[in-house]
């Protein structure tokens, strides 16, 4: 059975399988329960692109079924930092506080609101290696053979995203001989399983696995998402500080006017 798991859900008996979250690895799961890793993907976000590709070079020498490799790196050309006027920005609010749909988009890609900046401007580029037939999966490698390497978001790489395209079709297409290889050989006197074959073998992969058109609109969605979390998470904290502020306030101004009825009596 071929599976589509987050390796967070494999098996926890072997560490082998797992690259760390977010990540997804294509599998083929055998009738003797055991998992052949075929097709690994990890995105990376917080860490740097080095530290993921690093991790998936061992990945990819652990294990000798993983036929192609996909690294997504995510990343902002700032690092978020909270605002340093709070008082500032906290006028500009009303009692329902900034709505989702409020966030202005910049045309550098930045999402503001209240003169403050909740999301920098995000990269997403998508690379992808390939296994050299009888040869060892390098990430270092930048042969066009073998490897492509496109921007997603914000400008799509149209030439580049083709190219990855193609290396993604050809891995499907290894992945369907080495399913057929392994049930031919592991199941070599099942006729009935290898009649069926007869189908499977007739199987081509779409010319475009995925639509890059819909990844874009579907990036900026997130990407407004996250500015808007963060403002809500900052507000939240906000207004939670700025009560417990007033109430320490009001216990030196209660002592004050205890202090005057005393005087005055």
């Amino acid at each position: 059975m071929l599976d589509v798991p987050a390796t967070a859900d494999l098996p926890p008996s072997d560490q082998s399988y797992h690259l760390g979250i977010p990540d997804m690895l294509l599998t083929l799961q055998t009738c003797n329960a055991d998992i052949l890793p075929f097709w690994p993907f990890k995105i990376s976000v917080s860490q740097s692109s080095e530290a993921a590709i690093a991790k998936l070079q061992r990945f990819g020498d652990q294990n000798d079924n993983v036929l192609a490799i996909t690294h997504i790196h995510i990343a902002e050309a700032q690092k978020h930092t909270l605002p340093t006027y709070e008082w500032a920005v906290e006028k500009g609010l009303d009692k329902r506080g900034v709505q989702m749909r409020e966030l202005t988009c910049l045309e550098d890609g930045r999402f503001t609101s209240l003169s403050h900046t909740w999301c920098h401007p995000v990269t997403v580029t998508i690379s992808t290696w390939i296994r050299p037939p009888g040869g060892r999966l390098d990430l270092k490698s930048r042969n066009s053979r073998h490897h492509a390497t496109a921007i997603l978001y914000p400008n799509q790489d149209v030439q580049g995203l083709t190219k990855v395209q193609r290396i993604f079709q050809r891995t499907l297409e290894r992945i369907h001989d080495a399913v057929i290889e392994h049930l031919q050989t592991k199941h070599a006197h099942n006729k009935e399983l290898l009649d069926l074959l007869e189908v499977v073998k007739k199987w081509t992969p779409p010319t475009e696995l995925l639509n890059w058109d819909k990844c874009m609109k579907e990036l900026r969605a997130v990407t407004k998402q996250t500015g808007f979390d963060r403002y809500r998470l900052w507000h939240r904290s906000f207004l939670k500080r700025a009560a417990n502020e007033n109430k320490d306030v009001s216990v030196p101004l209660d002592f004050i006017h205890g202090l005057i009825i005393l005087v005055n009596r």
